[in-house]
């Protein structure tokens, strides 16, 4: 069921219309409205939270970016030098850490393999050793010897 149009009504509304057209609000009114709409814009842009507000809105997504690439590329370094040191046959080592599962921590004596044979020619080579005043090496040798044949006994 639907209603049927008063025309009337349009008219009459139509010349309400018209007769306010010329009414405005009091300009005291006007006036209190804009110095608080001022007072509001004011407090939000004075100071340095806003300034620094503001700079952080428009910088966020750069520095989030940029912060996530700067660490994905980090990882990436890190796990290709690992990577890497995996398939020459070594684990990079920290000072102090423990070698991998299977992996030695020593790294290569300054003493050849033949003379790392008996203990009598590594012990001449620790000897050149410090005789050309590389004590640190003289010792590292001395120590991977040691370890090399348990039962060897130094005496001083």
């Amino acid at each position: 069921m639907t209603k049927q149009h008063d025309i009337s009504t349009d008219d009459e509304v139509s010349r309400l219309y018209k007769s306010c057209a010329d009414e405005s609000a009091p300009r005291h009114l006007d006036d209190a409205i804009l110095r608080q709409a001022a007072a509001a814009v004011h407090s939000r842009t004075a100071g340095p939270v806003y300034w620094f507000q503001q700079w952080l809105d428009t910088t966020r997504r750069p520095l989030a970016i940029a912060a996530v690439m700067l660490l994905s590329v980090g990882v990436a370094v890190q796990y290709f030098a690992i990577t890497e040191s995996n398939n020459a046959g070594q684990m990079p080592l920290q000072a102090g850490t423990e070698a991998w599962p299977g992996q030695s921590s020593e790294t290569p004596g300054l003493c050849t393999e033949d003379q790392q044979q008996s203990v009598e020619h590594w012990l001449e080579c620790i000897a050149e050793l410090e005789k050309a005043g590389r004590t640190d090496d003289a010792t590292d040798e001395r120590r991977r010897m040691l370890r090399a044949f348990p039962e060897t006994r130094l005496s001083n």
